[in-house]
């Protein structure tokens, strides 16, 4: 029978509470007992006495008494009659909902006689008793959830096994001592456990991959609805078809072309006429490409707008001897009405520009083209930058820029902003007031980086208006916050419809004497601008007339058919023209002498069509440009040549 016994286990209630329990009457339950103990021995009893079922007693006063004072304060009428059956129910019903630590564990009646107390688990073997474990049982009487509990001792260690060799059977039983406290916290089985950590991991996986493809997908629709917006903005893109262009196309025998005015790299360009249903007939200039693009015949035309004055710098330089005409006014060519409105058209534009969140970047009288109405548009964006969600472009590598037209901050940091694009506007007013004057004279490219770059700006001509002079100042403010933007330049001009007026001093000397390689030059009668210095030195200019040489480049230079110019010069020598020693040039020679960013003319009686572009083979840099380098590790300047950006 003894061996049968071995090992069994058996459940107690603990006799008393762990010693540093409070009660709740503040005290430990050691302190209680040492008080108890010597209240006996100043009593002169035997401190054995005090056996366990001392504290049981204790606790079945405080019970009765807790009891007792709550009925009181209750009602005083349930005092009257303790013993009759309401007063009774009352009590029963106080004492069932009592909870407090006394001094046996907790005292908590769970519906009856029977309270909520720690449970001893102890095994008997070799006729002794050893404690295995402590339980404590928990239960919420709000949610009658039943009763539960938590192991707050287990002693695996002292628990004995009844085997051949004394240790634990291998049942092939599942040990989940990872998730046994996962499985303890739920109450649940081994089993369940496993199966809800796989089902949470699984989940978490799954939420994860969904929240990369969810930002995956937001980044190319972000990307997808920016280029839909270029492609829209350069018309590119109809409802029905990214690949068809119908609803921009022209039918072949509604253009007509009647004259050649360039030959690039890229094909022709002619002039001519095209019908529309809106204004019939109308001059415009048609560019033809290589073949082998287009969607219908070939070769493909690229139809544009005919601008019959060409460019602004070169409208100005012809009309420069209108100016000091008494009746200057009544000609509306240059008057005073006539050169507001053309700033006015340049302000539009690139209020225009910066609304669609682009920075062109190149702002100057040689990039605004002047059609036979004498409105003036914006043209040459070869150099234009979207800034998409940001407020600004960064030129982050080396290139070719216009330093005399370009603001501090592009200059110092490679950053392009509509502020910027408000510096490079007062530099064209400038050039607008002195009718084609080259900004910076006398200063060398590298100078006038370095002079920008120190504070300083252009001189303003004596004898303008106090209203525009204040304007310029503020385009050349050096903190581009304080800049005023395109569409206020506009408001203010619209409503001072005679603010610009012409301020020059002598003409300048623009085109080359015959048999000679100089410029003809006034440096005797030329008046001193402000604090920038002037030299004597000329510019000159070389000839190399290899024939071989020039239908060589020819067919190398690029163009735009946006930079489309009437005949200025014609070449009966076929002479290729290079600028040498371009450092102090009194006058921008791409259009003086048919020369828009390109280097040579490509046959007799026909002028040059060219733009900025990339890919040229040529090395000729156009006046007011230097080569910077923005990149991380460039330095600024850089000697060499670069091609355009």
């Amino acid at each position: 029978m003894r061996e049968a016994l071995n090992g069994h286990l058996s459940v107690l209630h603990v006799e008393s509470a762990h010693p540093n329990d409070t009660m709740q009457t503040g005290e430990t339950v050691g302190q209680w007992r040492l008080n108890l103990k010597n209240e006996l021995e100043r009593n002169h009893f035997d401190p054995h006495r005090a056996n366990k079922y001392s504290g049981y007693v204790y606790d079945a006063i405080w019970v009765y008494a807790y009891a007792l004072d709550q009925l009181i304060k209750q009602n005083k009428s349930y005092i009257q009659d303790i013993h009759s059956e309401r007063s009774m129910n009352k009590f029963v019903e106080i004492i069932n909902n009592i909870d407090f630590k006394g001094v046996t564990g907790r005292i908590n009646f769970i519906n009856g006689p029977s309270r909520l107390s720690n449970i001893r688990i102890i095994q008997w073997f070799g006729n002794e008793t050893h404690e295995i474990g402590v339980y404590e049982p928990e239960y919420n009487r709000q949610t009658s959830t039943g009763i539960k509990g938590r192991l707050i001792e287990w002693n695996a260690h002292k628990l004995r096994w009844q085997t051949l060799n004394h240790r634990k059977p291998k049942d092939h039983a599942k040990h989940c001592s990872i998730l046994s406290s996962f499985a303890t916290s739920l109450d649940i089985e081994c089993e369940h456990a496993i199966s809800i950590a796989f089902l949470i991991g699984f989940g978490t996986l799954l939420g994860i991959i969904l929240f990369i493809f969810v930002i995956v997908k937001r980044r190319y629709e972000r990307k997808m609805r920016q280029t839909e917006e270029r492609m829209r903005a350069l018309g590119l893109l109809t409802p029905t078809s990214v690949l068809t262009l119908d609803e921009w196309e022209i039918h072949r025998d509604r253009v007509v072309l009647n004259r050649k005015l360039g030959e690039g790299a890229f094909g022709t360009v002619y002039g001519g006429e095209a019908f529309f249903d809106e204004k019939g007939w109308v001059a415009v200039a048609v560019k033809t490409l290589k073949t082998g693009v287009c969607t219908r015949n070939e070769p493909v035309y690229t139809v544009m707008e005919f601008m019959l004055y060409g460019d602004l710098k070169t409208y100005l330089l012809a009309r420069r001897h209108l100016v000091n005409e008494i009746n200057r006014e009544e000609l509306d060519e240059v008057s005073n009405r006539r050169l507001t409105s053309m700033a006015l058209d340049v302000a539009k534009g690139l209020a225009y520009l910066a609304d669609l969140k682009y920075v062109h970047r190149d702002i100057a009288c040689r990039n605004c083209l002047v059609n036979s109405s004498r409105i003036v548009k914006l043209a040459d964006f070869g150099m234009t930058r979207p800034m998409y969600e940001n407020d600004y472009y960064r030129f982050n590598r080396k290139g070719m820029l216009p330093v005399r037209w370009m603001s501090p901050e592009s200059l110092a940091d490679g950053l392009f902003t509509p502020m910027s694009d408000v510096w490079s506007y007062g530099v064209l007013l400038y050039e607008m007031i002195t009718f084609g004057s080259f900004p910076f004279q006398g200063l060398s490219n590298n100078q006038v980086l370095e002079h920008v770059k120190a504070g300083n700006t252009l001189s303003i001509p004596s004898g303008i208006k106090a209203q525009l002079e204040t304007l310029l100042k503020s385009c050349w403010n050096i903190a581009s916050t304080k800049r005023p933007t395109a569409a206020e330049i506009a408001e203010l001009l619209t409503n001072n419809a005679r603010l610009i007026s012409p301020c020059i001093d002598v003409p300048l000397a623009s085109v080359v004497v015959e048999r000679t390689d100089s410029l003809e030059l006034i440096p005797s009668v030329r008046k001193p601008s402000g604090s920038v210095s002037q030299t004597n030195r000329p510019v000159l200019l070389y000839a190399a007339g290899k024939r071989n040489r020039i239908n060589e480049d020819s067919n190398t230079a690029p163009y735009s058919p946006m930079s489309i110019y009437p005949p200025s010069i014609t070449s009966p020598n076929n002479f290729r023209l290079d600028l040498k020693d371009l450092k102090e040039p009194l006058i921008s020679y791409s259009n003086n002498i048919g020369l828009h960013n390109n280097n040579n003319i490509n046959s007799k009686n026909s002028h040059n069509v060219s733009g900025g572009g990339v890919g040229t083979s040529s090395s000729y840099v156009p006046p007011g440009y230097i080569v910077l380098d923005h990149t991380a590790n460039g330095g600024g300047l850089i000697p060499d040549m670069a091609s355009p950006i």
